[in-house]
């Protein structure tokens, strides 16, 4: 089985309609028996991989042409369940996400970060306290900013990082070559710049929805 191979069969338990059915009987599975043990079980593996060979294949063909294109500086990456540094907090949600896709530089094991969440109609207070309580903090302690990509205290947050040259993390709820909202485009080049990413638990050409 290729690498791509792998990262396909993942992502199929991670999204297929019959893993959301059954989501926890997999996971559970999953955790019982441990990750590697559950890729290398036979029954298991035979189970799930030829009830959807065709769109495993399908995936692993989408992920291959995307880690080849344009792939400067090795800035794209497929980070799964498998992998050292795949965040072991994520087990502890009730469906981790099996497959991560990351646009950047950034390794989720060894930054520290701290959540910004907010309104998406930002009123002035908040933006002025971002401004200077998030800045003065942002200054003073050796940590980047993880949040959503959404309109509002999310984005400005991200902004105030990219200002200060520090690596933030945008979480996107479509894949990496969707980018929403479209405001965030604007901020690709210079989140990735100062040591950032774009993540996103979606296949890169997923589109936003509901």
């Amino acid at each position: 089985m290729t690498i791509y191979q792998s990262w396909a069969y993942l992502y199929a338990l991670q999204f297929h309609p019959i893993y959301r059915i059954e989501s926890d009987q997999w996971i559970r599975k999953i955790k019982t028996v441990g990750i590697e043990n559950f890729i290398q079980s036979t029954d298991l593996f035979s189970e799930y991989f030829l009830k959807n060979k065709e769109l495993i294949d399908r995936w692993r063909i989408e992920f291959e042409l995307w880690i080849a294109d344009k792939n400067c500086e090795g800035l794209k990456k497929i980070v799964t369940c498998l992998d050292y540094n795949y965040p072991k907090e994520f087990w502890k949600i009730k469906n981790p996400p099996l497959i991560i896709f990351i646009k950047g530089h950034l390794s989720l094991s060894k930054q520290k970060f701290i959540s910004v969440v907010g309104s998406r109609d930002i009123r002035p207070y908040s933006s002025d306290w971002l401004d200077e309580n998030l800045m003065n903090f942002l200054r003073d302690n050796v940590v980047g900013v993880c949040s959503g990509g959404a309109r509002g205290v999310d984005i400005k947050s991200h902004q105030i990082c990219v200002r200060l040259k520090r690596p933030t993390l945008v979480l996107l709820p479509s894949g990496l070559e969707q980018i929403y909202p479209l405001e965030l485009k604007v901020w690709e080049e210079s989140v990735i710049a100062y040591g950032g990413a774009f993540v996103s638990e979606y296949s890169p050409q997923t589109m936003i929805r509901k």
